[in-house]
């Protein structure tokens, strides 16, 4: 499986670049309606998708931050993904 470049960490946790081989806990978070409740996300149809997406993430390179997946090091097992998402700028009220 591969992981993604860790970003940050502390003596629990690994905060990790986005990688194909977090689409199987992506795609279960993502199944979640509480989840998607507060992200605003949507549904993936299955785990190809939720892996696509992630292939084709670029909120690194374009805005230089993103979401990251989250890791329970002594573990290694997905818990989830933090992070800033971009949102364009809603329209001005007068």
């Amino acid at each position: 499986m591969s992981k993604g470049e860790i970003e940050s960490e502390t003596d629990r946790l690994e905060l990790r670049r986005f990688s194909a081989g977090d689409a199987p806990g992506f795609f279960s978070l993502n199944e979640d309606p509480e989840v998607i409740r507060y992200t605003g996300d949507v549904l993936f149809a299955d785990e190809n998708e939720a892996r696509n997406f992630i292939l084709g993430y670029s909120h690194y390179s374009v805005y230089g931050y993103g979401r990251w997946s989250v890791f329970i090091k002594e573990t290694d097992e997905y818990v989830g993904f933090c992070g800033l998402k971009y949102s364009p700028p809603l329209p001005k009220h007068s």
